[in-house]
């Protein structure tokens, strides 16, 4: 078996403002099952840094990523988030099943106790995915 060179690399954006990260929550529907009430979560970056190590074809995705001006760095198995910096924008949207009155529930929690406060609610946390733009 032959060994597989990696590279290290360290993953950010050209310009700032240019990461986005979107999380989706969900909350089952009571007495149905398998169906749920979503609210998407888009939060923006002014900055923020993935480092890890790459395989030569994966180098090569992220080269082409960087020329198309999109990535997501968690695609990619051994790159880690090493931080996101200075906030620049937070938005919640709902699902058409969800109430206005579910969804300001919702924004009121995540003001008060962040991500920890929505178990109360619920909800879990559902996919998690930055994009650098």
């Amino acid at each position: 078996m032959g060994l597989i060179k990696k590279y290290e690399v360290s993953v950010g954006p050209k310009f700032k403002k240019s990461i986005n990260e979107l999380i989706s929550f969900r909350k089952p529907i009571e007495g149905e099952e398998n169906k749920f009430k979503w609210i998407t979560q888009d939060q923006g970056w002014r900055w923020g840094k993935w480092v890890g190590l790459v395989t030569e074809e994966e180098l090569e995705e992220l080269k082409q990523d960087s020329e198309n001006g999109s990535c997501e760095p968690e695609c990619y198995e051994d790159l880690e988030m090493d931080h996101l910096d200075d906030g620049v924008w937070l938005f919640h949207e709902k699902c058409d099943n969800t109430t206005d009155e579910e969804l300001e529930a919702f924004e009121e929690q995540w003001a008060e106790v962040g991500m920890e406060g929505l178990e109360e609610l619920g909800g879990g946390r559902e996919e998690k995915t930055p994009n650098l733009q």
